[in-house]
């Protein structure tokens, strides 16, 4: 459907998408299905084949289409919690924020490169491909719009937890730590713990966290999504 590339989810270099195929053909691709964002590629063509929509192919003639060469639907889908993490409360919201939206999902969240001979594949050129996707047009400010998550329940959660395991195995380090440790001292235990586990592993702290950061969608920054 359009040439080899890098693909990139957010700040994660070669996104893996589902692939959908009519027999050895493929027919399009899916990012983050079933997610609060994601994105479906296909073949509207093939689509229009099955469904009987004819009709639109006159559209797409009154808008250059030769008749005969492939079109692509890029379709972008924003379940209610995605929406609400970007500003988007009604109806009326979503009409007047639909160019933020768009410039988001095309230029923040995903994107398809060119492969050049610069080893940072964040510096790659956009394809002409998705250069068409990111200029398509919309009433409003193109501006990218900010996500940002609600996930101030499960960071408490997560501190919760932490501290009933951290009391628990300070429990177990009796001897090793004073009696008098407010926490300081397990706290210094446990990065060396950590350091020397990770070290085993061949894993970072922040190779982790950045990992991490892509799996739950956080982009903070252009240059984080780039």
């Amino acid at each position: 459907m359009f040439q080899a590339g890098d693909i990139r989810l957010g700040n994660s270099r070669g996104a893996t998408p589902e692939i959908n195929l009519h027999g050895r053909r493929c027919t399009g691709f899916e990012f983050s299905r079933g997610a609060a964002h994601s994105c479906c590629l296909y073949d509207k063509t093939k689509e229009i084949a099955v469904s009987r929509k004819d009709w639109m192919c006159a559209v797409w003639e009154r808008h250059g289409w030769d008749g005969v060469s492939r079109l692509v639907r890029v379709e972008f889908r924003y379940r209610r919690e995605c929406l609400q993490e970007l500003g988007i409360e009604c109806h009326y919201d979503m009409l007047d924020q639909l160019a933020g939206m768009w410039a988001y999902s095309t230029t923040l969240w995903l994107r398809h490169t060119t492969p050049n001979e610069d080893s940072n594949r964040g510096r790659w050129p956009v394809s002409p491909f998705w250069h068409a996707v990111q200029t398509a047009t919309f009433l409003g400010d193109p501006t990218p719009l900010v996500r940002e998550r609600r996930r101030v329940g499960d960071l408490r959660l997560i501190c919760q937890m932490l501290s009933g395991c951290s009391t628990t195995a300070a429990a177990y380090l009796r001897g090793q730590l004073p009696d008098w440790d407010d926490g300081t001292h397990f706290l210094i235990w446990f990065h060396e713990w950590q350091q020397a586990h990770l070290d085993k592993k061949r894993h970072t702290f922040q190779e982790l966290r950045a990992t991490k950061q892509v799996r739950l969608g956080i982009v903070s920054t252009v240059q984080d999504a780039a």
